[in-house]
C-alpha cells in the first residue's frame, strides 16, 4: 500500500488516525514543528565525508526548518553516525541521493533542483559572492556545500547562479563546513520568516511530510492504515 497515492481526504483521515498512536507530547510536537518546516530553502551537500560535520549540518538543518537535503556522492559516501550529534535529527528530514556511477552527480543534482525553480547559491570565497543579508530570496534557493578539504569543485561553481561567503575578520580563511551551514541557514530563514514570502510547506507537502513522520513513529503502522482505510471506504 502507497499511502502517498491516496486522495487528499484521504491522507487527512489517516494523518488524524496516526496521530491518536502517538503521544500527547509527541502529536503536540510534531504540529508545532510542521507550521516552521520549508523546502523554499533547501540544502545541497557536495562529497562530504566526516560523520561528524554530516551529523551536525543535519541538526542545524531540523533546528531551522529544512525539510530536504540534497547529497552529491560523486567521491564520497555521506556516513550518519553520530547519533549523539545528529540527536536523531534524519529522523525527520528527507535526503535525496545523487551517486549514478554513471554520471556526474552534481550536475544532475544541480539540473533537477533548477527544473523545480530554485536559483543555485554556491558557499565560496572570491567568487564575486555576495553576503547572507544580501543574497537574493524572491524565489526559492538551494544552498550548496563543498567538501571539508576542498570545498566545492569547479563544476559546482560553474552551475551555481550566484555565490555567498561569511566574512571573516581572523586568521583562518574558512568556516567549518558545518558551521557554515549553520551561519547561512541561520541568515537565511531569519530572513524569510520576517519576509512575506510563502516560505511553508503546500498542502501536499504537508501531508507527505506528516505521513512520513508517523510512519517513523509508529510500529507496525501499515496493517493498521490498511485497517483504517478499509472501514472508511
Amino acid at each position: 500500500m502507497n499511502i502517498f497515492e491516496l486522495e487528499p481526504k484521504e491522507q487527512d483521515a489517516l494523518i488524524k488516525e496516526f496521530s491518536k498512536h502517538v503521544t500527547e507530547s509527541r502529536r503536540n510536537l510534531i504540529e508545532k514543528v510542521i507550521k516552521d518546516r520549508t523546502r523554499y530553502v533547501t540544502l545541497v551537500l557536495e562529497d562530504i565525508y566526516q560523520a561528524h560535520n554530516a551529523a551536525a549540518v543535519v541538526r542545524s538543518c531540523d533546528g531551522f526548518g529544512i525539510q530536504d537535503i540534497h547529497v552529491i556522492e560523486n567521491r564520497n559516501k555521506l556516513i550518519m553516525e553520530n547519533s549523539s550529534v545528529s540527536k536523531g535529527a534524519d529522523k525527520w528530514l528527507n535526503f535525496f541521493y545523487y551517486n549514478n556511477p554513471n554520471k556526474n552527480n552534481t550536475e544532475a543534482c544541480i539540473k533537477s533542483l533548477k527544473e523545480k525553480g530554485y536559483r543555485i547559491a554556491a558557499t565560496a570565497l572570491g567568487k564575486k559572492a555576495t553576503t547572507i543579508e544580501q543574497v537574493p530570496i524572491d524565489k526559492p534557493l538551494a544552498i550548496m556545500i563543498g567538501t571539508e578539504k576542498d570545498g566545492l569543485t569547479e563544476a559546482a561553481c560553474n552551475l551555481a547562479d550566484c555565490f555567498i561567503e561569511i566574512p571573516m575578520y581572523g586568521f583562518t580563511q574558512s568556516y567549518n563546513l558545518s558551521v557554515c551551514a549553520a551561519l547561512t541557514l541561520h541568515g537565511l530563514t531569519n530572513r524569510l520568516r520576517a519576509s512575506d514570502i510563502n516560505w511553508q510547506l503546500s498542502d501536499d507537502a504537508r501531508r507527505e511530510v506528516l505521513l512520513t513522520w508517523f510512519q517513523r513513529c509508529i510500529n507496525h503502522w501499515e496493517p493498521m492504515a490498511q485497517n483504517f482505510l478499509n472501514k472508511i471506504d
